[in-house]
C-alpha cells in the first residue's frame, strides 16, 4: 500500500485526522471520570450501591436511547453540527456532577449521556463516510485504537486529580469536550449519496430498517455488549475498590485501555475473513470468563488481571464485530443502524447495571470478597444462554471484513449481487458483460449494442448460500 504524507496511509487525510483526534480526545474526557464516578456517587454523594447502579445505568440509557435521534438530527442539521451540539451538552452536564441532591445529579447523568449519545453515531458514521470502502475495517480499527488510547490516559490523568477532590476532575472533562468543538466546526465531509428525509419521511424509513434481519441481529448483539461493558464502569470499581483508595478502580480502566491498544490490531487481523459466527461466540465466551474469574477473592488478584485480559480482548473482538455489520449496511445507514441498534443496547446496560451492582451488594452483606468467591459469577451463563440462542439465527457463510456489497448480501436472505451500472450508458438499460464491439462509425448511444438480456444476477439463499456461483472477494 502506498503512503501518505507523513508516511500516514492515503486513506488518512484531513477529514479523517479531525475524527481520529476527536476520538482521542472523547476518550480522554470520558474516562478521566468514568472510573471514578461511581466512587464519587457512593462515598461523595452517600449513595447506596443499587442507587449508584440505576444511577450509572441511566446514564449508560440514555446514551443509547438518544442515539436514535441522531440519525435524524443529522439529517436536519448534518454530521458536523451534530457532533458539535453533543460536546455542548456534556460540557454542560459534567460540573453538574458536583450537586449534591439526586436531582441535580441525576440531570447531569442525562445531559452527560445524551451528549455522548448523538455524538457517538455520527463520529463513526462520518468515519464511513470519509473513507473508501476497501479502507473502512483498517479506519475502524486506527479509531478504535485513538478512542482507547484517550481511555488509557484518561484514568491515569484521573487517578492524579480525583484524590484532591472532584471539582478539579469534572471541569477539566468539560474543558476536554469544549476543545473539541472548534475542531469538529470546522470539519467538511463528503455529501451523502442519497437522503432518507426528514421528520416523518426519515422515521418511515427507520422503521423499516430496524425491522431487517441483519439490523436485528445488531441490536441484539449489541444489547449483549451493552450488558457486558457496562459492568467495567459500574460494578468492577465497586467489586475491585475497598477502603478509600480509588488505586484499584483507576489501574483497573489503565489496564483495560492498555490492554485494547495492544489487542486492536491483532484482534483485526484475526478475524478478517473469519466467519461471523465463531468471532460473535468467541468474543462473548472472553466476556463470560472474565466474569467468572473475577468472582475469585481478593486474595486471588492474579485471577482478576486475567479477568480484565479476557474481557479487553472479547471488547474488541465483539465491538469490531458490530462495526463490520454496521459496515455492511451502508456508509448512508449507518447512523441509523446505529442508533436503532443503541436501544438494544441501553436495555442490556441498564440491565447489567442493576444486575451486577445487585449481585456485588448481596455479596458484600453475607460473605466478604476477601474470604470467598462473589455471586458475580452468575453473569456469565446469563450472557452464554442467549448467545447460544442466537447462533442458528446468524449468517452461516458470511466474512468478517468482506466488501460491503458482498457481505450485504450475505447478511438478507434472497439478497441479490448484481453488477453496477456503467456510468458511460446513459440509455438507461442494462446491457450484457463482454458486449460486442459497435461497428465503425457509430458513437454515443447509436454505438450501443441492440440487445437487452438483462445481466446475470448471483441469488443467495438460506441466509448467505451461494446457488449460482462464488462471488469473489
Amino acid at each position: 500500500m502506498s503512503r501518505g504524507r507523513r508516511g500516514l496511509p492515503p486513506w488518512c487525510d484531513g477529514p479523517v485526522l479531525v475524527l481520529l483526534v476527536a476520538a482521542f480526545v472523547s476518550g480522554v474526557g470520558v474516562f478521566l471520570v468514568v472510573p471514578y464516578l461511581a466512587l464519587h456517587l457512593r462515598d461523595g454523594a452517600g449513595l447506596s450501591s443499587a442507587a449508584v447502579g440505576l444511577l450509572l445505568g441511566l446514564s449508560y440509557w440514555s446514551t443509547r436511547v438518544s442515539g436514535l435521534a441522531a440519525g435524524a438530527l443529522t439529517q436536519r442539521w448534518g454530521m458536523r453540527r451534530v457532533m458539535v451540539f453533543g460536546s455542548l451538552l456534556r460540557v454542560a452536564g459534567y460540573p453538574l456532577l458536583l450537586g449534591d441532591s439526586l436531582a441535580q445529579v441525576t440531570c447531569a447523568v442525562l445531559l452527560i449521556g445524551t451528549g455522548a449519545g448523538v455524538f457517538l453515531p455520527v463520529a463513526r458514521a462520518a468515519l464511513l463516510r470519509a473513507v473508501a470502502e476497501e479502507h473502512q475495517l483498517k479506519a475502524i480499527g486506527v479509531r478504535n485504537m485513538c478512542a482507547n488510547a484517550g481511555a488509557a490516559l484518561g484514568p491515569l490523568a484521573g487517578m492524579l486529580v480525583f484524590v484532591r477532590g472532584p471539582v478539579v476532575l469534572f471541569v477539566l472533562a468539560a474543558a476536554a469536550f469544549a476543545a473539541l468543538i472548534p475542531l469538529l466546526w470546522r470539519l467538511r465531509l463528503p455529501e451523502a449519496k442519497g437522503g432518507a428525509g426528514t421528520g416523518p419521511a426519515y422515521w418511515r424509513g427507520a422503521v423499516a430498517l430496524a425491522g431487517r434481519r441483519p439490523v436485528l441481529l445488531i441490536t441484539a448483539a449489541t444489547t449483549l455488549l451493552g450488558l457486558a461493558v457496562v459492568q467495567l464502569e459500574s460494578a468492577f470499581p465497586l467489586l475491585v475498590t475497598s477502603g478509600p483508595s480509588v488505586r484499584p478502580a483507576g489501574g483497573l480502566f489503565l489496564v483495560n485501555a492498555a490492554l485494547v491498544i495492544v489487542a486492536q490490531s491483532a484482534v483485526t487481523r484475526a478475524v478478517t475473513g473469519r466467519g461471523v459466527r465463531p468471532v460473535f461466540v468467541a468474543g462473548f465466551a472472553l466476556f463470560a470468563a472474565a466474569f467468572v474469574l473475577l468472582s475469585a477473592p481478593a486474595s486471588w488478584w492474579p485471577l482478576w488481571l486475567l479477568a480484565i485480559g479476557a474481557f479487553s480482548v472479547g471488547e474488541v473482538a465483539v465491538s469490531l464485530w458490530i462495526d463490520d455489520r454496521v459496515r455492511a449496511q451502508g456508509a448512508d445507514d449507518a447512523t441509523t443502524v446505529y442508533g436503532v441498534s443503541g436501544v438494544g443496547d441501553a436495555c442490556g446496560g441498564l440491565v447489567g447495571a442493576l444486575f451486577g451492582a445487585a449481585l456485588i451488594g448481596g455479596t458484600q452483606h453475607s460473605t466478604p470478597a476477601a474470604d470467598g468467591w462473589s455471586g458475580y459469577w452468575a453473569l456469565a451463563p446469563l450472557l452464554m444462554a442467549v448467545v447460544l440462542a442466537l447462533i442458528p439465527l446468524l449468517p452461516a457463510s458470511a466474512r468478517t471484513g468482506a466488501p460491503g456489497r458482498a457481505a450485504e448480501a450475505m447478511t438478507d436472505p434472497g439478497a441479490e449481487v448484481t453488477a453496477p451500472a456503467e456510468p458511460e450508458i446513459a440509455s438507461g438499460r442494462r446491457e450484457a458483460p463482454y458486449a460486442a464491439p459497435a461497428p465503425a462509425g457509430r458513437t454515443g448511444a447509436d454505438a450501443l449494442p441492440d440487445h437487452s438480456d438483462p445481466l446475470p444476477v448471483v441469488r443467495l439463499d438460506d441466509f448467505g448460500a451461494l446457488t449460482k456461483e462464488e462471488v469473489r472477494r
